[in-house]
């Protein structure tokens, strides 16, 4: 009988255990996505500001819109 019931508490702790570790892994992940969305964001932002910046070096200045200076 008590072996039984060390037997239950076990399996009881462990399920909780589990569910527990699912949770933190699944939170985990929901950040390294995010974290890898927004890398890949900047990624593209910045490339974006190199080949601006690239373009606006080959000119002149009084070739450049005024609005491109601020």
């Amino acid at each position: 009988m008590a072996e039984m019931m060390v037997t239950a508490a076990s399996t009881s702790v462990m399920g909780s255990v589990i569910g527990k570790l699912a949770a933190m892994l699944t939170a985990k992940y929901k950040l390294a996505k995010d974290v890898e969305r927004g890398i890949r964001f900047l990624h593209e932002e910045l490339s974006t500001i190199d080949a601006v910046l690239r373009m606006l070096a080959d000119k002149d200045d009084n070739q450049i819109d005024p609005h491109a200076k601020d």
